[in-house]
């Protein structure tokens, strides 16, 4: 079921991600990472979650294909195997 978001949410929202970085900071993140993105993302682009991937050390980057950014709920399936192969190789 779709769950509307209001234009006032949405606009806080971008707000909110436009006055915050934390891209500095991803080298220093020591806990195992998951970076998981869907391939037709157009709200957070697959090449922006690459990015992460590469800053965060050690990070895994899995692309979900066919989906874009409601990833849970286009592929639960898939993303739930990509959580499980990376959590088996911890």
């Amino acid at each position: 079921a779709e769950h509307p978001v209001k234009a006032e949410t949405l606009k806080r929202q971008r707000e909110a991600t436009a006055s915050y970085s934390a891209f500095q900071r991803l080298p220093q993140i020591a806990a195992p990472t998951l970076v998981i993105t869907g391939d037709q993302d157009r709200i957070a682009p697959p090449a922006n979650s690459d990015v992460l991937a590469q800053r965060i050390p050690g990070a895994r980057l899995a692309i979900i294909p066919d989906c874009g950014h409601r990833l849970l709920v286009e592929e639960p399936e898939a993303c739930n195997r990509a959580i499980l192969e990376f959590l088996a190789g911890l």
